[in-house]
Parts: structure tokens; sequence; C-alpha cells
């Protein structure tokens, strides 16, 4: 039509049937014509609306403040230069790794999401400076035995050509003490394959000199590779503890509990949530003295993990070194999630964490473990030339109201006696698998008892400000983040959220899936019918502009959640804006956890059924057609449900 007529519109014509187009309401298409005949229509509405937009959006989008003077870079009062005159070994570390400019917390996401020469090869380090990079690297590509990582030693020497010796000297009486003497006058020289960087020190150096959004990446990183992660941090300056919740704020795990009934077992409940936000049992592990033939670590390696998977990193795995700088009281934390299978080792999650370094030294860590363990594991050795401290120590915790279980290090056999909830292990000459098997059931039955508390990381943080430990979620920019967050999201709570979501967020309602439908089609053109495929996509392109402002009269004027959101978006700093979207979507998850969870357990019933059904090969013809009834039902029972539950 408009080829056909073309020169002979009047621009308020063309404005007219621009706007409809694309459109099905022929009766406003019909009033506004009648409008434009009759003299009645305002041609200056459309531009008018466009105006009381653009003031809006000029109203809403005020000046941002400046920049906060806070710098939560800092952990204490002290200068940079104070610090290193306190701890000389680890800036000389630091220099070593060359991090030394980014101490303390300046270090960004930016600075190792470049692509470089070592992001482009799969290569080993040559020297200590490239260790960072080179562990950033790999931990952003998930490979997780980026915690073995250690420099290339082009240095040692191989193994020279040796003179062959004839039968008569091997017989020398000499030859045994020349033998063994050269083995005496070699030891100094292996003693310098302890010289590399110790893979957790390099961890731990990226870790203190990372800001609260790298160590957020960090940690999902580690997460993702099943490795553990940092718990409680004590400052290598400053002997301060700090306690990163926000770091552990973005891990998200899933775990399905059973419950048993006979030789049936049921799925119980679906869970898939963030998990410093799961209420679980904490189980800790400690060690009080020092054990030569047993490691605590690698104890709990096994009972986490069937396969051998080096949660915790301990004396044995690949680069460990008997020098460490940076791990010494450090509290690490792994979570054993349920696939919901008979062979689980544990019935429901179950948070475990790892106490490096003496207990006697440590005393701050272990007292914030036993209040929120809901049992304690301890592995003793030289009990019996222990001294006071250690006795002492043995004695609260035996006088404890949470469970213990003692690790005899030096015991083989030990009286299976049981004293209220206190157990104790002999371990020496132990067959692991026994062992293992051992301790996962003693555990079982003392996280059975209903006095032991559940607890999440989020309910943890008033007992660890109660410690005078630093919580990185306190800083000034990270509180007006999450206030301001939470009182967005209370307005999402005072209706149904199927509801609310109508009023409130109107782009994510009727017309976004018509024009995401438009969209698609115009990718797949189909139904030419005595269409041209130009005719086709124009015809379109006019219908998704159509919706487009459809949603533009839905949206505008703007109602008080997005007034106010897009508002402190404007008016705050960059990194106020990274916490307050991060808040956001913890607070918007948890309105939606709980639908989700339904749908999810109905989702795996039904596909239990399928399975089951296949499983007995009876009428498959039949089963074929109760899966084919089943998908559109499935479709849409799902479908709905899901878009009004989530965001």
């Amino acid at each position: 039509m408009e080829d056909h007529m073309k020169g002979l519109w009047s621009p308020q014509i063309k404005n007219l049937l621009q706007k409809h187009s694309g459109g099905t309401d022929w009766e406003m298409l019909e009033r506004d014509l009648r409008s434009l005949i009759s003299g009645c229509l305002d041609e200056k509405l459309d531009e008018q609306r466009m105006q009381n937009i653009l003031s809006d959006l000029q109203h809403t989008f005020i000046a941002p403040e400046p920049p906060s003077q806070y710098q939560s870079k800092s952990d204490s009062g002290e200068s940079k230069s104070d610090e290193a005159i306190v701890n000389q070994e680890f800036f000389q570390l630091l220099k070593r790794l060359g991090l030394q400019s980014h101490y303390p917390r300046k270090m960004g996401v930016g600075d190792f999401c470049t692509i470089c020469k070592i992001s482009l090869q799969d290569s080993q380090p040559s020297k200590d400076t490239e260790l960072p990079l080179y562990f950033l690297q790999r931990l952003l590509t998930v490979d997780y035995q980026v915690r073995y990582l250690t420099c290339r030693d082009d240095s040692k020497p191989k193994l020279a050509s040796l003179p062959q010796t004839t039968a008569k000297e091997h017989k020398h009486s000499d030859y045994f003490e020349q033998f063994f003497d050269d083995l005496e006058e070699a030891a100094p020289e292996g003693a310098n394959r302890d010289g590399h960087v110790h893979p957790m020190d390099l961890q731990m150096a990226i870790f203190h000199c990372a800001d609260d959004f790298l160590r957020q990446t960090l940690a999902t990183k580690l997460a993702f590779c099943q490795l553990a992660l940092p718990l409680l941090v004590p400052n290598p300056c400053t002997s301060r503890i700090e306690f990163p919740l926000y770091a552990l704020s973005q891990i998200q795990r899933s775990w399905k509990e059973v419950e048993k009934s006979g030789k049936q077992t049921g799925t119980k409940s679906y869970n898939n949530k963030l998990i410093f936000q799961a209420q679980t049992p904490i189980v800790s592990f400690i060690r009080i003295g020092s054990s030569a033939s047993s490691s605590k670590s690698q104890l709990l390696n096994a009972l986490l993990s069937k396969r051998k998977h080096d949660t915790f990193f301990h004396r044995h795995c690949r680069g460990s070194t008997r020098e460490r700088l940076l791990m010494e009281g450090v509290v690490e934390i792994a979570w054993y999630c349920p696939r919901g299978s008979p062979d689980d080792t544990f019935e429901c999650c179950v948070a475990f964490c790892n106490l490096h370094g003496d207990a006697r030294d440590h005393g701050a860590q272990l007292q914030f473990l036993q209040e929120i363990s809901a049992v304690n594991v301890a592995l003793v050795s030289e009990l019996e030339h222990m001294d006071n401290r250690g006795k002492k120590l043995l004695q609260e915790l035996l006088q404890s109201q949470r469970p213990l279980i003692c690790l005899l290090a030096e015991k083989e056999n030990v009286s299976a006696g049981q004293v209220s909830k206190n157990i104790k292990i002999g371990i020496k000459n132990r067959n692991e698998a026994e062992l293992m098997d051992q301790l996962a059931k003693n555990i079982r039955d003392l996280l059975e008892l209903r006095s032991n508390p559940h607890l999440s990381l989020d309910a943890c943080v008033d007992k660890a400000r109660q410690h005078g430990f630093i919580v990185d979620i306190d800083q000034p920019a990270c509180v007006t983040a999450k206030a301001k967050a939470k009182e967005l999201v209370d307005l999402l709570k005072k209706e149904k959220l199927s509801e609310i979501k109508s009023q409130l967020l109107p782009l994510q309602g009727k017309l976004w899936y018509q024009w995401c439908k438009k969209d698609k089609e115009l990718t797949r053109l189909q139904e030419k019918r005595n269409k041209s495929i130009e005719q086709h996509r124009s015809q379109i392109e006019n219908e998704k502009n159509a919706i487009r402002r459809k949603q533009l009269e839905q949206a505008f004027p703007l109602n008080p959640l997005m007034k106010s959101f897009l508002g402190f978006l404007q008016a705050q700093p960059a990194d106020t804006k990274k916490y307050f979207l991060q808040w956001m979507k913890v607070f918007m998850d948890e309105l939606s956890c709980g639908h989700l969870e339904e749908l999810r357990r109905d989702y795996h019933k039904l596909w239990s059924e399928i399975r089951t059904g296949k499983k007995t090969r009876k009428r498959p013809r039949l089963m074929l057609i109760c899966r084919v009834a089943w998908m559109p039902s499935l479709t849409k029972s799902t479908i709905h449900p899901l878009a009004w539950s989530t965001f």
C-alpha cells in the first residue's frame, strides 16, 4: 500500500499508520482516523508523551555522589610501611610473586581477565612473578589442578653418566661405606628442593591482595573445582582475623535428601540454594600436637570423597613443601552434598571446617569453631608427652556440650567404650576404608542428637563480630547497598509474586513473551504465503516495534520500585553498585527458592516415574504413548508457574 500511495500521504496520515503498523487493534486505528478527519486528533500527543518520559528519566537520574573516602582495603590503622616492618617474610613473598603493588586489597577482576600470551598458551610458568597470573587464568577455566601450580625447574641436574664398575670393585670392602657416604654428601643439595613457593601460599597471597569482588570470583571458581574455601583468614601483618562472608555469597550448591523406611528410600527434599544461607550441621577438624604419620586434611579428603579428590590441600599433595607461610591459623570450609543415592556417606548437607596448624596456637579460631560446630573431631598426637596447654584444651573439649571424637595418632587398639557423647578412635596402622566407615558412622550418630545446632554462615556473622573478627560485609559501601536492596525487595513481598510482577515489573509480562516470539520468527521465516521475504521481515519488524511502543506505555511513568532502583544506580559509586546488584540477586532468589524447589520436586518425581517404567520394559508401546502424553502436560504445568515464580 505504501508503494502505491507513495507521495500522496500527508505526514499526519503517515505517522498515524506507522503508529499502528503491525497492530491488530483495528477499532483504535479507525477511531484515530475518524479523529484525524474531524480534526480532533492531537498531533502532539506522542511528542508530549515522549517529553514526559524524558522528563521523568531526568528527575530519576540525579547527579552521582562523590566517591567515598572510606578505604576498605586496609584492615587496620597502620600504614603499609608499618606493616612491612612487622612481617618482612610476607612482603618478601609478595615481592617474589610480583604482588607488592597490589597489597593490600588492590587487585581487581580486571587485572587478570585479559587476553595475553599466558592466556593463549598451555604451559608452566618459568619464574615466580608469573605464578599469580597463571594461577588466575587457569582458575578462570575451572582447572582444579591449578592448586598444584609451581614453576618449571630447569636447573635440576640430569643424571650423570657413571663409570661402570667391575665385579671386583663391587666386592671391595669399602664399597658399602662409599655408597652411603655419597648419599650423606648429597643431602644438602636435595634440601634445596623445597625452594619453590608453596601452592597454598600462592593462593593466600592472591587472596590478601584481592578486593572483595575478586575474592568472590576466586571463591566461586574454587567451589566449582570442589576445593576448600577460606572461612577464617588471619591477617599476616596485623594478626586480626577476617571472616569473608561476601566472598562466599555467590556460591550455589544442590543436594537431594532422602528418608529411608526399611529397604525403600524416598526423596525428602531437593535443595538448590546459596550455600551461605543454608542451615547445615558443622563438623570441625582440629589438630593437637604434631603428627608425623597422620594428616588431618588427608583424613578429611577420604571422608568427603571416595574418589580420592583432594578437597583440602595436605602434606602429600604435589608441590607441597615443609615450610608454609600463610596457612597457619587459616580455617577452610567445604560441604558434603548428598546425591540422594543409597551409598551417600551422609543423608543431609554437612559443612566441614579444617583448622590448619596446632590448635593450641590459635585460640580465637578454636573458640569460634566450638561455638558453631555440631561435632568436634580432634587429631591428637604425643598424648603421653603433651604439655599443660594441650591437656587443658583437651579437658575443655571433653567438658564441652558439643560431642567430641578423638583420633589418637599413636594408638592402634583403643577400647570401644563410649563415654556419653565423646568417642576415641585409634588410627595407627588402620585400614583407611575401615577407619573412614567407622568415623563416618560415628559422625552420623552424633549429628542425629537433637541438641546439635544447624547454622548457616549468615547466622555465624554475629558470633564472628563478638570475637572481634573483621567481617567484609560490614564495610560502609556494602552496608548501604545491602540496606537499599532489602528496602526494594520488601516492596515485592507485599503481595503474591505473580501479582506484584505485573505491577512493579511490567516488562516481564505478556508483551515481553510476544516480543521474544516475534524475534524468533524473524530468524525462522515461515508461513510466507503470498509475501516476499522482504515483506515478511518488514511486517515482523513493524510488529516488534509496535510491541516495544506498548511496553513503553506500560513502563512509564516509572513506578516507585524502578525509580528507586535506577536512581540508586545512577547516584552511587562503582563499588556500591556492584555490592547493590549482588544483594539484589541474593534477596530476589530468596523470594523464588521455595517455588522452584516444589517445581524441581515435581520434575524429579515425573522423571523417576518415566525411568522406572523404562526399566520394567513392560508394554513399551504404552510407555511411549504415556511419555509423549506427559511431555505436553509437563510443559503446560511448569512454564506458567516458573514464569510467575522467578525473576
